[in-house]
């Protein structure tokens, strides 16, 4: 059992670092808003005349997803080499920044390329920093620092759905059904509040982001940005402990990413990502479009099951965190790709009522937000605290390839298959997921790991002593030979 949490009062400087962490990430969780604006901008870019559709600008979600997930490994390389507060500040100011200029477009292309791509890259690089420094002040309460952590992501899109309703749709106005694309796009009434609406976004995400990064600190002795001189000198002590030690030493955490890419368990969590992701991606992308089509539900009902859902998401994943120190990932992970499963196999139904579709959408948005507490703890446990967050980085690619799936599923085969169809052959991906986890061995020992590696080392080395060995005593006897036979010529 670890010990027990300390008081505020004990440990305020950790606390507050806790929450600096959780207001980046409720920044950044705004990546999830999507969701809920999709609809505002293809309405706005149609009103300048851009011959866009939901499904085409639904790839700014998976083009977001890509630039986070590809720049999350190097975010802990530029906090060490920059400082914590420096890299987490100028991400959060260049992700406000991005919002900004993403309101003067009107091409759907540039709209992408600056919100989408650009935006994507201060996430990511932000995004395992808060996780690291929690780490630090909580290092026998990872799960419960993973929840709190992750809880901003999934409560950003309930602080944020309402502004964006009250700021493009006070009056509830209904979107109009285009027989053409067979999608609802809202009047030209709307449409023109959009750029006002991501200018404003554009501040909010400024301040928070500014007050996360001044309570985000790390204690002093996990400090990142270290002075060459004492790396220097840090390293010089290292060598000299190698020099003296009679045996290589074995570790019991992992020590580099050439280790940890060694194993297979790396390579199966990024399936395993893209499996457990592929429920919550597609919803959360797409619950405006489906209760729209499926269920003719309003603005106002689908803004209101959104911003619960996304509350319903934060507060399950502390949850989730703390079940995670006591249960274990892998009992956690059945349970709850079992209740997606349920969930998926009867959505369908759930949408033709109001009453059951926020039910629903509750229960998905809960199930998506545990892997986000559990995924990061889990790796920090596997590959310990010193490299596991850079696995995570790795892992997450998981998630990006599922934005990418939702992407291409909905936009070639919505119309084809109808979203029933989608929605089980989501059902059989969930399932595909339980066996492997069935399967998966959610633990390394590294002591053997290095063990092993130490023992085929010294073999080889053994294997090339023996070898140079033979090596000279042939050349010797060859040298031999070619005297010998040099005094017999010369007799």
């Amino acid at each position: 059992m670890p010990p027990a949490l300390p008081t505020f009062q004990e440990h305020k400087k950790g606390y507050l670092a806790l929450f600096g962490g959780f207001l980046i990430h409720i920044m950044i969780g705004t990546f999830y808003l999507w969701g809920n604006i999709n609809i505002y901008v293809t309405s706005y870019l149609r009103y300048k005349k851009n011959d866009v559709t939901t499904d085409i600008l639904n790839s700014t979600f998976p083009f977001m997803g890509m630039t986070m997930g590809f720049m999350t490994p190097f975010g802990l390389d530029i906090a060490k080499k920059y400082g914590i507060q420096k890299t987490t500040f100028c991400c959060s100011l260049f992700f406000s920044l991005c919002a900004f200029v993403a309101s003067f477009q009107t091409d759907y292309l540039a709209f992408t390329l600056i919100y989408g791509l650009l935006s994507g890259i201060a996430s990511g690089i932000v995004y395992m920093i808060p996780y690291y420094v929690s780490y630090c002040h909580f290092p026998h309460h990872k799960g419960l620092a993973s929840g709190v952590i992750s809880a901003g992501f999934g409560f950003s899109t309930f602080v944020f759905s309402w502004i964006v309703y009250f700021i493009a749709n006070p009056d509830n106005v209904h979107p109009i059904f285009n027989e053409t694309t067979q999608e609802m796009y809202f009047p030209d009434e709307v449409s023109v509040r959009i750029p006002g609406l991501f200018r404003t976004l554009s501040f909010i995400f400024v301040v928070i982001g500014g007050v996360g990064s001044y309570l985000c600190i790390p204690p002093p002795e996990d400090e990142l940005h270290i002075s060459e001189e004492n790396q220097n000198q840090l390293q010089n002590q290292l060598i000299d402990q190698e020099q003296q030690a009679d045996q290589p030493k074995i570790y019991n955490e992992c020590q580099d990413i050439r280790s940890g890419l060694q194993t297979p368990f790396i390579y199966i969590s990024i399936l395993l990502m893209t499996l457990y992701g592929s429920q919550g991606n597609l919803i959360m992308d797409n619950f405006k479009p489906i209760g729209s089509q499926i269920g003719k539900f309003s603005d106002a009902y689908l803004t209101l099951v959104g911003s619960i859902g996304s509350l319903f998401n934060g507060f399950i994943r502390l949850l989730w965190g703390r079940a995670l120190d006591k249960y274990g990932f892998k009992n956690l992970a059945f349970l709850n790709l079992s209740i997606e499963l349920f969930l998926m196999l009867t959505f369908y139904f759930a949408c033709q009522f109001q009453t059951t579709f926020i039910i629903w959408v509750l229960g998905i948005f809960a199930c998506f937000g545990g892997w986000s507490a559990k995924v990061p703890a889990l790796l920090a446990e596997i590959y310990g605290k010193k490299i596991g967050t850079m696995f995570y980085g790795i892992t997450v690619q998981g998630f990006v390839v599922s934005c990418w799936l939702q992407f291409f599923i909905v936009q070639n085969y919505r119309i084809k298959m109808g979203w029933f169809m989608i929605f089980m052959l989501y059902s059989v991906l969930i399932s595909i997921g339980l066996i492997i986890t069935k399967y998966t061995n959610f633990h390394i020992d590294w002591q053997e790991f290095y063990s092993k590696r130490n023992k085929l080392q010294q073999s080889k080395q053994q294997i090339n002593s023996l070898e140079e060995f033979q090596m000279s005593e042939i050349f010797d006897a060859t040298i031999s030979d070619s005297k010998i036979n040099k005094n017999k010529f010369q007799k």
